[in-house]
């Protein structure tokens, strides 16, 4: 077998799909599951900010948008929780193709500070509750995004199901785990195929050198669109997936500590890798969980971690990997057969 470059992948991909089998632990059932969502939205991210060179504060206000289109949809107009999700997530793709057309002629310093008005813009709207509910629900006295307490905080987001399966994070996990597992995998795929074709190139070219570029015939209003568009949509599902999971969404999704989580997430992993914002939403959401009962103790653990391996390896954790695999190559001649 000449070309082993899925190998790992599947490899990975076979223990993944066996954890319930092996180890149907509902704690590490969760963890994945939340490892899955913010791992989709991290590499979302990366495709902006990785391959566009563009800081977008408010990817996480698309995930949250899609969160909160699906919730509402479900639970104020009775919309069945699978088209809510598909509903969501086109109106996270168009509005990220629209942001992509105002702030087309925007540097990249002046695209970070849009963004980052959208975000708090945003914020300040579902915080205020976004006006009264619909129907019996704001007679009642609820907020069309449930203010602080919380979309849902009352009534239950609805679930989604197969039949008589729920895919919920209620008791039983397994349906919601594979379902965000296939949901990452594809998504994971399809941004794989999207940066390694001649649109990825292009995104680099415009990324490290626009002028040239842009003399060399690239237009950069198509690739803004493309890769912010997209971007949007996986965020925009995975945060459509989160709502109908979870039961309930609250502001604090896409509050400053969570959006400086995940640009730490990015940045960590190794901008333009893709697979590496992935890794690091494994290990720092993985520590997340493990360090809670030191929470006095907890981010400064992971921030040393992040400082050490940054110091290293300026690229992150991919630059890491392929200082191993580099090492690995030299060192293990008799593997030489392997390509990775």
């Amino acid at each position: 077998m000449k070309n082993l470059q899925y190998f790992f992948p599947l490899i990975i991909l076979g223990i993944l799909l066996s954890i319930p089998l092996i180890a149907p632990n509902p704690f590490i059932l969760q963890l994945l599951i939340s490892i899955f969502i913010f791992g989709q939205v991290s590499e979302s991210w990366d495709l902006g900010m990785g391959y566009l060179g563009l800081f977008n504060f408010g990817h996480l206000a698309f995930f949250a948008i899609g969160a909160y289109t699906s919730g509402i949809l479900a639970l104020y107009f009775g919309v069945s929780p699978w088209l809510a999700l598909i509903l969501s997530s086109l109106l996270t793709f168009i509005i990220g193709l629209l942001f992509s057309l105002v702030t087309i002629r925007a540097g990249s310093f002046a695209f970070s500070l849009i963004s980052f008005a959208f975000q708090s813009m945003f914020l300040h709207w579902v915080r205020g509750g976004g006006g009264p509910a619909p129907g019996k629900m704001g007679e009642g006295g609820a907020t069309f995004t449930g203010g602080t307490l919380g979309l849902g905080a009352i009534i239950p987001i609805p679930h989604m199901q197969i039949g008589s399966i729920a895919i919920t994070t209620g008791i039983n996990k397994i349906p919601a785990y594979y379902f965000t597992l296939i949901l990452f995998v594809i998504s994971t795929y399809t941004m794989y195929k999207l940066v390694n074709s001649r649109f990825g190139l292009a995104a680099v070219a415009l990324r490290d050198s626009r002028t040239y570029a842009i003399s060399r015939g690239i237009n950069p209003l198509t690739y803004n669109v493309i890769f912010i568009s997209f971007s949007t949509f996986f965020a925009g599902l995975a945060g459509s997936t989160y709502a109908h999971l979870m039961g309930v969404i609250s502001p604090e999704i896409i509050g400053w500590s969570n959006l400086v989580l995940m640009c730490c997430i990015v940045e960590f992993g190794g901008l333009g890798t893709l697979f590496g914002p992935a890794a690091a939403s494994f290990l720092i959401t993985s520590l997340t969980y493990f360090l809670a009962g030191l929470s006095a103790y907890k981010n400064i653990i992971i921030a040393l971690m992040m400082l050490f391996t940054l110091l290293l390896w300026p690229t992150g954790l991919a630059g890491a990997a392929s200082w191993f695999k580099s090492w690995f190559l030299k060192k293990r001649e008799r593997f030489k057969w392997i390509r990775f």
